[in-house]
């Protein structure tokens, strides 16, 4: 499989990720549709909370509990006050599971208290939003790992399936847990996570999350189980519910090249192209130019381009010298091979320039072209 096609699928999960986030963590949604339960509740809480009143809060509801502990709205209320109201910390966590789970025990059966319960565990390892997967932990005195979050999340998909919040939060978790280990990625984990990507397609509204899940089926499909028919049906369906999404484009540009498909793929990059000016798809479609369709010219234009994009934002970004060092290398790749093009027409002389210039950048092979082709 081609190398690019198997980084898309990292850099997929992670762009899926932050959109999944933005509406899976949305502080603010889910404070605002607590809070309105809040105040429809307890018009008291409502004028604390609006003159920032916490601690009148939780007196309030810790006396509501003490005199009547079997009241599963008290524990309930008191669950998503520490959510919203106080700092987040391991105390304030084990407080929250422990209110979730007496207001399930007391017969509450709203799926937000398995969705919160969800949140705290994944918090008490490591969270799968950019954390480290851990062992067990422990939190009043029970022990939780992965699959306590999974059991949790699926608890409230079962009693609200078409809750999108939900859906969008189980696969995101997945993904996160199981792909980085992917010698323990199974083809019914493979088959399951198809299966509620497109549970999540069908009842998203969003047109962002509909083609990223379609580039994720994509290259599921492609990593896991090959099909490539498959694999570019998935891109076709992605591009017409979101015809802007240039991801795409160049997604099923890198296929097409993995076929032997070389024109149909730089009339996908050149699709790209018109959306969203891109040095990277520049350097690609100046690849499939230079090296399988005979077109040195057209390539040097592209590699061309590729450099100027690059220098504009390095010279955008002279203060931040990490953005530096990682384009580098690139820009050592783009004038090799804006070299090897005019190299194939002829043109010695820009060529050894070119060589020059990516060893500037440092281009490990550049004095092997010097000596072979450059006085």
């Amino acid at each position: 499989m081609d190398y690019r096609i198997t980084t898309n699928l990292i850099n997929r999960i992670s762009i899926l990720s932050l959109l999944i986030c933005a509406q899976l963590l949305s502080y603010g949604q889910i404070m605002r549709y607590q809070k309105a339960k809040l105040n429809n509740s307890f018009p008291l809480i409502n004028k604390w909370i609006n003159s920032k009143s916490n601690s009148k809060v939780f007196a309030y509801l810790d006396s509501a509990i003490s005199v009547n502990p079997q009241n599963s709205a008290h524990y309930y209320y008191r669950a998503f006050a520490n959510y919203l109201l106080k700092p987040q910390n391991r105390e304030v966590s084990a407080q929250i599971v422990k209110d979730c789970k007496n207001a399930i025990d007391l017969g509450n059966n709203d799926p937000e208290l398995n969705y919160l319960l969800f949140l705290q565990y994944c918090d008490c390892e490591q969270s799968p939003h950019g954390g480290n997967i851990g062992g067990t932990m422990y939190i009043n005195d029970e022990a939780i790992n992965w699959e306590s979050a999974l059991d949790q999340i699926d608890s409230a998909i079962e009693k609200d399936s078409k809750n999108e919040k939900y859906l969008l939060a189980k696969v995101l978790f997945s993904f996160n847990v199981s792909l980085p280990s992917t010698n323990e990625f199974s083809f019914d984990d493979f088959y399951s996570y198809e299966i509620a990507l497109n549970n999540l397609i069908n009842i998203t509204k969003s047109k962002a999350i509909k083609s990223e899940g379609y580039s994720m089926l994509c290259l599921l499909r492609l990593k896991f189980n090959p099909d490539t028919s498959l694999a570019l049906s998935y891109i076709k369906l992605g591009i017409e519910v979101n015809p802007e999404d240039v991801s795409l484009y160049s997604l099923r540009a890198q296929i097409k090249e993995s076929l032997g498909n070389y024109k149909s793929a730089a009339d996908d990059y050149s699709e790209y192209l018109k959306k969203k000016q891109e040095a990277r798809i520049y350097f690609y479609r100046g690849l499939c130019y230079l090296y399988h369709l005979n077109n040195s010219r057209a390539a040097i234009n592209d590699f061309s381009k590729t450099i100027a994009l690059y220098e504009q934002k390095r010279k955008a970004n002279l203060n931040k010298p990490q953005y530096l060092f990682l384009n580098n290398e690139f820009i050592a790749k783009a004038y090799k091979e804006r070299g090897l093009a005019y190299l194939s027409i002829g043109d010695n002389a820009k060529a050894c320039s070119n060589f020059n210039k990516a060893i500037e950048y440092g281009l490990r092979d550049g004095n092997d072209l010097m000596n072979s082709f450059c006085d």
